[in-house]
C-alpha cells in the first residue's frame, strides 16, 4: 500500500508528526538537544520551533505516520 502524502493542515496532523519526530529521535536514537527543540516526555511530543512557521508534510499509511518532511522559507 502506497502513503499518502499530505500537508499537515489540523492540529492533529501536527500533534502526530510530532509524536513520530519524538519515537525516532528520543526512543529510538536516544538523541534530542534540548536548546535547539523541546521535548514533552508527558505527551510523548518532539517540537521544532520552526514547525509553526513551516510547511510540513507526512507521509500517513493507514493511521500511521510513516515519514515527514518540513520546508521553512527564509523571510
Amino acid at each position: 500500500m502506497q502513503p499518502e502524502i499530505r500537508l499537515a493542515t489540523t492540529t492533529e496532523d501536527l500533534c502526530a508528526c510530532r509524536r513520530f519526530w519524538y519515537d525516532i529521535y528520543v526512543l529510538e536514537m536516544g538523541r534530542h538537544s534540548e536548546s535547539e527543540s523541546i521535548v514533552d516526555h508527558e505527551l510523548g511530543e518532539l517540537r521544532d520551533p520552526n514547525d509553526q512557521m513551516a510547511d510540513v508534510f507526512m507521509a500517513v499509511s493507514g493511521y500511521d505516520v510513516v515519514g515527514t518532511l518540513q520546508s521553512a522559507y527564509s523571510r
